[in-house]
C-alpha cells in the first residue's frame, strides 16, 4: 500500500488516519445523528497500520472533516480481485459542498494507479456520491449483494450498487 501524504488546501487537511481519529470520527457520526461506528473505524486502524487499507482523514485546525478509505483490491463487484478501490466515503453535514469531498478523492486517487473502482448505492441517500467527477459505469448493470441483478428484480436498498471506474491520467 503506497505512503499517504498529507496534503494542504488553505484551512484543509487531508491526512492518513490518526489512532485519535477513531474517536474523533465517531464522535462527528453522533453529531449528525448516526451511530458512532466504532468498530468499523477500529477496524479501519487496524487494517490501515496493517497495510492492507489507507484512510485518508480531512481536518480543519480544530476538528475532523470526513474521510475516504482505499483498498489495493476490490473485495466485491465486477473488479473484485484486480482494481484498488474507493470504500466508504463520508464527508459529515456541515461540511459538505465546501471542496472537502473533492480533496479527499484527489488524495485518495493519487498512487492508485491507472484505474480505480468504486461502488455507489442508488437510493436518494447516495446522491452526492452518484455525481462523482470523472467515474462512468463499468456497463456491469447493477448489483444487489455482491451479484448482478436479474432483469425484472426489484430491490432499492443499501445493498443495491453501481459499479464505477476511472482511468487516472498518467505524470
Amino acid at each position: 500500500m503506497t505512503e499517504i501524504k498529507s496534503l494542504e488546501l488553505g484551512r484543509l487537511q487531508i491526512t492518513a488516519m490518526r489512532r485519535a481519529d477513531v474517536v474523533a470520527l465517531g464522535q462527528a457520526f453522533v453529531a449528525q445523528g448516526w451511530s458512532a461506528r466504532l468498530a468499523v473505524l477500529e477496524r479501519y486502524w487496524a487494517e490501515q497500520t496493517a497495510g492492507m487499507r489507507a484512510v485518508f482523514v480531512a481536518r480543519d485546525s480544530t476538528r475532523v472533516l470526513g474521510y475516504l478509505t482505499r483498498v489495493p483490491q476490490a473485495a466485491h463487484g465486477p473488479f473484485a480481485g484486480q482494481l484498488p478501490e474507493l470504500v466508504d466515503f463520508n464527508v459529515f453535514g456541515p461540511y459538505q459542498r465546501q471542496g472537502v469531498g473533492t480533496a479527499l478523492m484527489t488524495a485518495a486517487e493519487a498512487g492508485a494507479g491507472p484505474r480505480i473502482s468504486l461502488g455507489v448505492g442508488l437510493h436518494a441517500g447516495y446522491g452526492a456520491a452518484q455525481r462523482l467527477r470523472g467515474y462512468v459505469p463499468d456497463g456491469s448493470g447493477l448489483w444487489y449483494r455482491n451479484a448482478p441483478l436479474a432483469r425484472g428484480a426489484v430491490c432499492v436498498n443499501d445493498d443495491l450498487v453501481l459499479y464505477l471506474v476511472k482511468e487516472m491520467q498518467e505524470g
